[in-house]
């Protein structure tokens, strides 16, 4: 929330309503949205989970989406990482929860990191229709 209004956005906090993100962020003078969901880890971890709703939401809203990776780098110090179209197919239908690596990304900075997310999701998501 912070970060957003930082960049001149007005947030508004959805978490618990269960609609695909955790943040509602308005453009100021458009009445545009953007709409972030919110990821937590450990620097150095390999995975975030991403629920089917999310991704489906994502997909819908692919200008729209923003996923924030908020990777804890120490104690009470955190980095932010914004993906903008962080997914690029529709979960497996029986699939509950997805698992998404994102270490390469996370290794990146500036636009190629949305790149890097991309073909790395490309590829997982390739490699699990082959199994």
């Amino acid at each position: 929330m912070e970060i957003e209004r930082s960049l001149g956005f007005d947030p508004t906090d959805r978490e618990f309503e269960k609609l695909g993100y955790d943040v509602e962020s308005r453009v100021p003078g458009t009445g545009k949205l953007r709409f972030i969901e919110v990821k937590g880890r450990v620097s150095g971890a390999a995975t975030i989970t991403v629920t089917n709703n999310e991704i489906l939401y994502s997909l819908n809203k692919p200008d729209d989406f923003i996923l924030a990776i908020v990777e804890f780098t120490g104690q009470d110090t955190h980095r932010t990482h914004y993906l903008r179209r962080p997914f690029q197919r529709e979960p497996d239908f029986g699939d509950q929860r997805q698992l998404r690596l994102f270490r390469a990304a996370l290794a990146c900075r500036g636009s190629k990191l949305t790149s890097v997310a991309r073909n790395l999701i490309s590829h997982r998501a390739r490699r699990n229709v082959r199994k």
